[in-house]
């Protein structure tokens, strides 16, 4: 499905879509910084089943270790670097993001407090909350031409 809403025509000023997910399971509640919890690991792999035939030209994480480790397995998969932007720097997240060229799709891993910020930031007029104990929702963003964005909701 999400294949589907990629192939959808973008302007220009952006990239040509945009794929929002929520870090994977913690492994516990009680660390700064926890791993992945061994569901956490098993969404990370299915994320990048998720887009299996999607171009992927960009990951963005954060400086935490589980939105890095979410994001790993397509990393390896693809090839591809992940670039690091600050839990708290939205602007500098959506900037790089919009920094694209028109043609690209971004995966962006953020957090439970992040994602609905980097929606409205990227145009989603959609309120969107994510509870502290809800995962494998994805957001695919497609920039619009006045700033609006069409937004389609999935899960893995």
């Amino acid at each position: 499905m999400a294949a589907l809403v990629l192939g959808l025509a973008a302007p220009a000023l952006a990239a040509k879509a945009v794929i929002v997910v929520r870090h994977a399971e913690k492994a516990n509640q009680t660390d700064k910084d926890p791993e992945l919890s061994l569901y956490g690991e098993d969404r990370a792999v299915a994320l990048t089943r998720l887009v299996r035939g999607t171009k992927v030209d960009a990951v963005f994480v954060t400086e935490l270790r589980r939105t890095r480790d979410t994001a790993a397995p397509l990393c390896r998969q693809r090839a591809l670097k992940p670039t690091v932007v600050k839990a708290a720097d939205t602007a500098a997240l959506v900037a790089q993001v919009r920094a694209l060229p028109a043609d690209a799709v971004a995966v962006v891993v953020g957090h439970s407090n992040t994602v609905p910020e980097i929606l409205a930031a990227l145009g989603v007029t959609e309120k969107v909350e994510i509870r502290d104990d809800e995962y494998g929702r994805v957001f695919v963003v497609v920039p619009g031409a006045s700033g609006a964005a069409t937004m389609l909701e999935l899960e893995y």
